[in-house]
């Protein structure tokens, strides 16, 4: 009864904190975007447009007050961080510990500034000492949140440190197996990453492989015709490969698509008329150089130097300014 009372309040405090996501939007700060910075700031129709129907939104939704927050805030709260019979058996209460701990990561930082995933992972394990002496429940919080950095962390000497943390934490044997893969391909990585290789077809049934791109950068996307996100990247590669032409780099774009959807790739790629060389992988996900980054979503990137070796294997996306300062230098 116990477990069944407090899984019901943690839901209870789940549901509040969806509601803030979701529909609670911050009147101070939604004005704030509402003003316009200067007289002119909206140039276009287009403009004009999203901000009369932001202010005919503004007009009708109910906003949380200042009270409304420090309201949800007080009931949103982990009243014990360590109940393990409770973190066995309740999902609420993990996802409430987990939201807790991002609350405090996050604390004091307005909705557009929030840390970004890989930080906010490493922050997390940082902080889960202090508040979570239940062992069980504490490897298994630095255990997920490890696993949520190693997915999109970039720095290697902080990915080697994660590695070391996981390797003495007593996990679940799921939790456990899908680290120590990572890590084993990880380490291939490192070891003899010229080592890798594909060969996929393009549209054209003309076989691309790796290793025949050497000698130049590759800039591999790895994305989906299902994947939205992966799509609205698709305007920023062109005006990347645009810039770049001429230069010494490959822009490659790999489809994840399911062997079933072949044809439907093919007639996006060809309506679209998609930048740089499009091949599609064997076995979607399945696929052994695919497999090889441990790659669990898409849009995801990867920079290979033309000796083969691994640049990045998590590279910025085409939208990040980040990514063309790292190519200037690395083509100049």
């Amino acid at each position: 009864m116990k477990i069944y009372t407090a899984n019901a309040k943690n839901d209870m405090q789940g549901l509040l904190r969806s509601f803030r996501t979701y529909y609670g939007l911050d009147s101070v700060f939604l004005q704030k975007i509402l003003k316009p910075k200067k007289a002119n700031y909206y140039k276009t129709p287009t403009d004009a447009m999203r901000l009369l129907t932001m202010q005919a939104y503004a007009a009708k939704a109910n906003y949380l007050t200042v009270e409304d927050n420090l309201w949800i805030d007080s009931l949103s709260k982990v009243a014990d961080w360590n109940n393990e019979p409770l973190y066995v058996n309740s999902a609420a209460y993990r996802d409430n510990l987990q939201n807790s701990l991002i609350d405090i990561v996050n604390a004091n930082k307005p909705p557009q500034r929030k840390t970004p995933p890989d930080q906010e992972a490493i922050a997390i394990l940082a902080v889960v000492d202090k508040l979570v002496t239940n062992q069980t429940i504490n490897h298994n919080v630095k255990g997920l949140n490890g696993l949520a950095y190693l997915n999109v962390g970039k720095d290697a000497k902080l990915t080697d440190s994660v590695y070391k943390l996981m390797a003495t934490l007593k996990l679940s044997n799921k939790l456990r197996k899908e680290i120590d893969d990572m890590e084993r391909a990880y380490k291939l990585l490192k070891l003899d990453p010229t080592s890798l290789d594909f060969a996929y077809k393009t549209v054209d049934e003309k076989v691309v492989t790796l290793k025949s791109l050497r000698g130049k950068y590759v800039y591999i996307d790895l994305w989906a015709t299902w994947c939205v996100p992966c799509k609205a990247e698709i305007p920023s590669l062109r005006k990347l490969e645009e810039k770049y032409k001429g230069k010494n780099i490959h822009f490659v774009g790999i489809s994840l698509d399911k062997s079933a959807d072949k044809k439907v790739w093919e007639k996006y790629v060809r309506e679209e008329n998609l930048p740089g060389i499009q091949i599609m992988a064997d076995k979607d996900f399945r696929s052994s150089f695919v497999q090889a980054f441990q790659v669990a979503s898409i849009p995801r990137f990867l920079l290979i130097a033309p000796d083969g070796k691994i640049v990045s294997p998590n590279a910025d996306r085409p939208s990040n300014p980040a990514l063309q300062t790292q190519l200037d230098k690395l083509l100049k």
